[in-house]
């Protein structure tokens, strides 16, 4: 059996930045209180690390989060954050520090830039999705919409429309989305500001050939990332499995293919690839 990696694999250099961030603040607080407003990263065993070294993660009400610190360090996650709450934080003299993706920064700057020229923005994004709540949290005149149903519900008065979306998102699901808004409201100006980690990973599983019989997808199943990389294998018609460490490897499912393509989410480590790739050795050793 012959296995590839494809690539990008492992973090993407956000997610890397955000976990060596936190690790950073661990060394540099060590007796002081540090807590995550939310997951830092949709993946559990990264998480699952960050809480034995001592970090909070706070999975309630962002606001009702920063209410109940009263001291300490405040890491705000990756996805981004309103930033109503990081001022909050701020004025209670907590020790903020903002791991917020430079990709969602950028669409954050560019959306005020059209917010502010009195453009209706429209938002494809994942409706309970830490990214897409930051984004929409700017103004009200961001309108989300998950797929072509929302989109064809929404009827907007204002003629200048900006249209963009969450960064993990679907190539395939944005491309109808484009297309329908483009006849609905001919002057609309679209952005794309789907990460280059996201758009490669997913390109990758487009461009396989049948030389491929299976795809294995290392990653959390709360990635949004990881899922649209196991729907697009899917449309492949490729058979594909998701899993979220070595452990979950099915050995049946290995039986009889000729060539494995091991893809990773932005948000998985490199250690997790490599584990499922030593399994899948070891099994072939056996075998």
């Amino acid at each position: 059996m012959k296995i590839t990696r494809a690539y990008p694999i492992g973090f993407c250099k956000g997610v890397n930045l955000a976990v060596q961030k936190v690790y950073e603040v661990i060394e540099m607080y060590p007796h002081l209180p540090i807590y995550c407003i939310g997951q830092i990263v949709h993946n559990d065993i990264v998480n699952q690390d960050f809480v034995k070294k001592g970090v909070k993660i706070l999975t309630v009400n962002k606001e009702e989060a920063i209410d109940s610190i009263s001291q300490g360090v405040v890491i705000f996650s990756a996805h981004g954050t309103n930033p109503l709450l990081i001022q909050k934080a701020k004025e209670k003299n907590l020790i903020v520090i903002d791991t917020t993706c430079f990709y969602v920064k950028k669409e954050m700057q560019v959306i005020l830039k059209y917010i502010k020229e009195q453009y209706d923005i429209i938002y494809i994004g994942k409706k309970n999705h830490p990214e897409a709540q930051a984004i929409c949290s700017l103004s009200s005149h961001i309108h989300l919409i998950e797929n072509l149903q929302d989109a064809k519900q929404l009827h907007l008065e204002n003629k200048k429309i900006f249209l963009t979306n969450q960064t993990t998102i679907s190539i395939l699901d944005l491309k109808e989305i484009f297309e329908y808004f483009k006849k609905i409201y001919p002057s609309i100006i679209f952005g794309d500001e789907l990460c280059s980690s996201t758009r490669l990973r997913q390109e990758a599983i487009l461009s396989l050939n049948k030389n491929v019989d299976g795809i294995i997808i290392v990653g959390d199943k709360h990635s949004n990332n990881c899922t649209n990389l196991y729907l697009l294998a899917q449309k492949k018609e490729i058979p594909s499995i998701m899993i979220s460490n070595e452990k979950e490897l099915d050995m049946h499912w290995l039986k009889n293919k000729q060539h494995i393509v091991l893809f990773s989410g932005a948000s998985t480590p490199l250690s997790l690839v490599q584990a499922v790739e030593n399994t899948i050795l070891e099994w072939q050793k056996e075998g």
